[in-house]
């Protein structure tokens, strides 16, 4: 079919991949026009994020416990990978073991299993992706920490990141975003929060 410019302003006849190479650039394209896999590696293709603002949820019982720290995201190819920041705030109800927590994934519905942030298994110290502070924390004190990573989930459907909290003595509960004292105005609540990135592979 040749090429025919129409008086309305269009262009019939012109095949898909008939324009010489580099003729399109990025100057030519409309804003947002680049998406998927038309964006450039490392690019941030969507941003997923939860804020847990609530302040009666508390764990108890030595052993690792699903917290309501969650978040799903859908990546746009398998090939894709997700980055997490997760930021964890507890308080201990007597001078105890900080808690530690831990971040899996769950794939279409799945059975949780582990994300890439678990460290190596090293004699009888827990696996997890970031520890509290051991013996150190007061009735008073708000402990926050965090953890950066890149995921490698390697699929297209839909994937739940899930924060998990490790209790360390069964008698002293982990409560979430509040210190167990709240009586003065120097013992903070806090926020909990899990942004995931889909970064074009």
């Amino acid at each position: 079919m040749p090429i025919s410019i129409n008086g309305n302003g269009t262009i019939t006849g012109l095949s898909a991949g008939g324009l010489p190479s580099g003729s399109v650039t990025s100057s030519t394209l409309a804003d947002g026009a680049a998406t998927g896999s038309k964006l450039g590696s490392g690019s941030i293709i969507q941003t997923q994020s939860f804020l847990y603002t609530a302040t009666t949820t508390q764990f108890s019982g030595q052993n690792w416990h699903a917290s309501p720290i969650t978040k799903q995201i859908t990546p746009t190819s398998a090939s894709n990978k997700i980055l997490v920041m997760a930021t964890l705030c507890a308080g201990n109800e007597a001078v105890g073991e900080g808690a530690a927590f831990k971040i899996m994934r769950s794939i279409n519905g799945g059975s949780y299993a582990e994300s890439d942030a678990l460290g190596d298994a090293a004699g009888s110290a827990n696996r997890g992706a970031v520890g509290g502070l051991y013996d150190d924390n007061l009735a008073t004190h708000t402990d926050c920490r965090s953890t950066q990573f890149i995921d490698n989930p390697g699929t297209a459907l839909a994937i739940d990141y899930k924060m998990y909290v490790f209790v360390f003595d069964s008698t002293k509960p982990i409560l979430i975003n509040r210190p167990y004292t709240t009586s003065a105005l120097e013992h903070i609540t806090g926020t909990s929060s899990l942004i995931l990135m889909e970064i074009a592979a």
